[in-house]
């Protein structure tokens, strides 16, 4: 069966795209390594007020409190969250609940 001109170039872009895609990921490896180990999963993620965190925080969580300090970012997928605290980097929260900044914090 002969293939058409189209069906050949067509499955030229597909094998470029999956060789893409491929050496994108081999690339990009070493950060996912990096970032992964360091991703607290959990149903409650507590800060408490007297155990300060000096380092970036990743967590996935039902629900959230930050009542101490986070002298790093963090970030979080959680429901609800509430910030008492201090987080001294950036936050980015991604909640499907509520979310809950105290003054100050």
């Amino acid at each position: 069966m002969k293939r058409s001109r189209s069906s050949e170039a067509h499955t030229r872009r597909v094998r470029f795209g999956a060789a893409a895609l491929f050496a994108l990921l081999v690339a990009a490896g070493p950060v996912f390594a990096a970032i992964a180990p360091s991703v607290v999963t959990t149903d409650l993620f507590i800060v408490a007020g007297d155990e300060p965190i000096a380092e970036d925080v990743y967590v996935a969580a039902t629900s959230g409190r930050v009542e101490g300090v986070i002298d790093g970012d963090l970030v979080i997928a959680t429901g609800d969250l509430t910030i008492t605290g201090t987080v001294q980097g950036n936050v980015l929260a991604m909640a499907s609940g509520v979310v809950h900044l105290a003054k100050g914090g």
